[in-house]
């Protein structure tokens, strides 16, 4: 295990390094009458909050980061109307390096990516027509934070 040098700079992380991502995660969906409700977790080390290895997966001394997350959906179709709704977080937990105050660093890691979004959706076989809507708040461990609010229509065609 490496201790961290205040007297460098940016210490990194040996070319010939290697590193282990491991995770577990599961999840389960169900149908019932027009009603789909489905639910999803995961954790895991060196995960990165979009893919393995990613920027937020590992630190400049090498250790990987702790991320989890969550995600729930719930759906309703009726005829040819459909609406739906999810709910879920991303998490990143910071390492000993990250918080360290000898770190001359001190970069900012983010902490959680937090969403709602919505759906309404017209199926006119073999096209589906949506609107679709999402809040997503952004937290860094140094207290930044950010929110993004995204409306898209959508058509897909399946043939």
């Amino acid at each position: 295990e490496q201790t961290p040098n205040s007297t460098v700079g940016d210490p990194g992380i040996p070319a010939d390094a290697t590193r282990s991502v491991w995770g577990v995660g599961g999840g389960a969906w169900g149908r019932i009458v027009g009603f789909g409700i489905g639910a999803t977790g995961w954790y895991g080390k060196g995960l990165g909050t979009a893919w393995a290895l990613g920027n937020t997966a590992i630190d400049n001394i090498g250790e990987l980061r702790t991320h989890y997350g969550y995600l729930g959906a719930v759906n309703y179709r009726v005829a040819d109307v459909e609406f739906a709704m999810s709910y879920g977080s991303t998490n990143v937990v910071a390492t000993e390096w990250d918080s360290a105050p000898l770190n001359p660093l001190k970069l900012s890691v983010i902490k959680q990516v937090r969403g709602i979004g919505g759906k309404v959706a017209y199926h006119l076989e073999p096209v589906v027509f949506s609107i679709d809507g999402m809040n997503l708040h952004y937290n860094w461990h140094r207290g930044e934070t950010q929110t993004a609010n995204v409306i898209s229509a959508s058509m897909l065609a399946e043939w």
